[in-house]
C-alpha cells in the first residue's frame, strides 16, 4: 500500500489505531479453458527473409551521406519540426534524424501520410502533414487539429558497405556469411514464433476475458501502464527484435495505452489464477534461459542482463511472462486448433 507511516499521530497511551486501504485481486470465477477452439497462425521463414534481414543489419552499419537528390522512402533526413494548433506553437523539433518511412510514430500520435507527403522533396523543402492524436492525449487536447510542418534540413543517402571478416567479426564473431545467416534465421524465427504466440494468446485471452466480468481499480491501471510497456519490450528482446522496432511498437502502444494496459490486466489476473489452480510457477532455469536469451539479443554479458533486470524491478515481469506463456501453452495443448 502507499502508506504515509509519519502521518499517524502518537496516541501517547491506549490503544494505537490506523487505516489504510489495499487493493486486493478482483474475484471471479475461473473460466472453462479445456477445448477451446482456436486458429494458429504459422510462418515460414525462407532464404529472402533472411536476406532481407541481412540487408537491414548492414544498413544499420552503413553510413550516410548528405545529397542534394530528392528524398526517398528509407532514406535519412535531418529535419525541423513545428508543431501547431492553427496560428498557435504547441511544440518544435529542432535538427531531429529521421528515416524516411510511410509513418511518422510519435509517443502521444501518429502522421498518417509522413513518408508520401515528403517523398521526392529535396534539402529546404517544408510540407505540412496532420496529426492523428492517440487515446493518452487529454480529452481537451484530443479536440485540437494539430499540424506537422517538417522542413527538410538536409537529406542522406546510404551508401554501400561490405560484408568483409571484419565485420563479421564486429557483428558477433562470425567466421562466415553462412554462420551469420544461420543466426539470423533463428532469430527471425524466434520473431514468427512470438507473432504466433501474441495472435494464439490474444484468441485465448479474448475468449477467457468475455466469460468473466470484473472491475479494475482505477489506480492499479494508472500504474501498471509503464510496467506493461516493459513487460512487452522484454518479451521482444527476447524474441530477437532490434530495437528500431522496439521503440516504433511502444510508440504505438503508449498511442493506446490505457485500453492496451486494461487488456493486459484482466489477462494477467485469468492466466494467474489458472496457474494457481494447475501450481504453474516459473522455474530457476526458465529464468536463467529468458536472461540468456535477453543478452545475446542485447550484446551484453549475461551478469550484466542479470544485474540491469533486478536493478530496474523487472524480474517480476519476467517472472509474469514466464508463467503467463506456460499457461497459454497449457491452454492451446488442451484446445482443437487449427493451424494456417
Amino acid at each position: 500500500p502507499d502508506f504515509d507511516y509519519n502521518s499517524i499521530p502518537d496516541p501517547g497511551e491506549g490503544a494505537f489505531t490506523y487505516q489504510f486501504t489495499i487493493e486486493v485481486r478482483p474475484e471471479f470465477d475461473t473460466p472453462s479453458w479445456k477445448g477451446l477452439e482456436l486458429t494458429k497462425p504459422v510462418e515460414e521463414i525462407n532464404e529472402e527473409a533472411v536476406t532481407t534481414a541481412l540487408d537491414r543489419v548492414l544498413r544499420d552499419r552503413a553510413t550516410f551521406e548528405a545529397t542534394d537528390e530528392p528524398a526517398e522512402l528509407g532514406d535519412r533526413l535531418l529535419v525541423n519540426i513545428v508543431f501547431s494548433d492553427g496560428e498557435n506553437t504547441i511544440s518544435t523539433i529542432e535538427e531531429e534524424s529521421i528515416t524516411l518511412a510511410e509513418k511518422l510514430s510519435l509517443t502521444d500520435g501518429v502522421c498518417e501520410s509522413f513518408g508520401k507527403d515528403r517523398a521526392g522533396k529535396k534539402e529546404g523543402a517544408t510540407v505540412s502533414t496532420p496529426l492523428t492524436w492517440g487515446d493518452t492525449v487529454d480529452e481537451a487536447d484530443a479536440e485540437k487539429s494539430v499540424t506537422a510542418e517538417v522542413t527538410i534540413v538536409e537529406v542522406q543517402k546510404l551508401e554501400s558497405i561490405e560484408l568483409n571478416s571484419k565485420l563479421l567479426e564486429e557483428l558477433g564473431d562470425f567466421e562466415t556469411e553462412e554462420e551469420l545467416r544461420g543466426f539470423i534465421k533463428e532469430s527471425l524465427e524466434r520473431q514468427a514464433d512470438y507473432r504466433t504466440q501474441q495472435a494464439v494468446r490474444q484468441t485465448v485471452s479474448g475468449l477467457l476475458s468475455d466469460a468473466v466480468s470484473f472491475d479494475l481499480p482505477e489506480d492499479l491501471v494508472r500504474r501498471q501502464t509503464s510496467r506493461e510497456l516493459q513487460r512487452r519490450v522484454l518479451e521482444m528482446r527476447r524474441n530477437g527484435f532490434d530495437e528500431t522496432t522496439i521503440k516504433g511498437i511502444v510508440n504505438a502502444l503508449q498511442q493506446n495505452a490505457r485500453a492496451s494496459t486494461e487488456a493486459a490486466l484482466r489477462e494477467h489476473f485469468v492466466l494467474e489464477q489458472i496457474a494457481e489452480e494447475e501450481s504453474i510457477d516459473a522455474e530457476p532455469d526458465e529464468f536463467e534461459s529468458e536472461i540468456m536469451l535477453i543478452s545475446q539479443q542485447s550484446g551484453q554479458s549475461l551478469r550484466r542482463t542479470r544485474a540491469r533486470l533486478e536493478k530496474s524491478g523487472q524480474m517480476d515481469a519476467l517472472r509474469n511472462q514466464i508463467v503467463e506463456r506456460k499457461v497459454v501453452e497449457l491452454i492451446v495443448e488442451n484446445a482443437k486448433v487449427t493451424e494456417e
